[in-house]
């Protein structure tokens, strides 16, 4: 996972839709299987990628993340087949059939005010499945989970504090609520 250079004044921030268990660890695995170096990363549709922010602003952030969730529901996600972004990103990830809608409502309402920030590529949510590896094992990763049909109910955001050593921090969650909940 890249991450953006940091101050000694900063942390590197993420925000993401977990993949819940037992799918999650199906998903892991298999990951693992393709030598992706970020396998031990909770499956999960980026929300905000990685941004350095000023360790002062997290609980901005953390007020913003609780605005921003208050107004969606929960939604059904559908995994369906792979996809690739290649040749522009060595990537091959799971994709969504069913809840890129919801996952873009979120993403448009968090990344504003604190999270803003400019993308390098126009947000697809995805679940990624090897990124970074070897072209043939990118293509066996997009054959070996062609028929992978799986649905899971978004229903929580996760921030996550992202550590220079690739590890990753849960610094809160925000459910999602149905209506007359919250």
């Amino acid at each position: 996972m890249k991450l953006p250079p940091l101050k000694e004044s900063q942390i590197c921030l993420g925000v993401a839709l977990e993949v819940p268990e037992p799918l999650a660890k199906r998903i892991q695995q298999a990951r693992g299987c393709f030598l992706d170096e970020d396998a031990h990363l909770p499956p999960h549709i980026t929300l905000v990628p990685p941004l350095a922010l000023e360790l002062a602003d997290l609980p901005a952030v953390k007020v913003h993340l609780a605005g921003a969730v208050r107004p969606h529901q929960p939604f059904r996600v559908h995994l369906r087949s792979t996809g690739t972004f290649r040749p522009v990103s060595p990537t091959v990830f799971l994709a969504l059939t069913d809840g890129a809608a919801g996952c873009a409502a979120l993403e448009a309402d968090l990344r504003t005010g604190p999270l803003a920030c400019q993308l390098d590529f126009e947000f697809h949510p995805h679940v990624t499945l090897a990124h970074q590896v070897e072209e043939a094992t990118l293509n066996r990763a997009q054959t070996a989970l062609a028929a992978f049909d799986e649905t899971f109910l978004a229903s929580e955001v996760d921030l996550w504090q992202l550590l220079p050593d690739g590890a990753v921090t849960h610094l809160a969650r925000y459910q999602l609520e149905e209506p007359g909940n919250g």
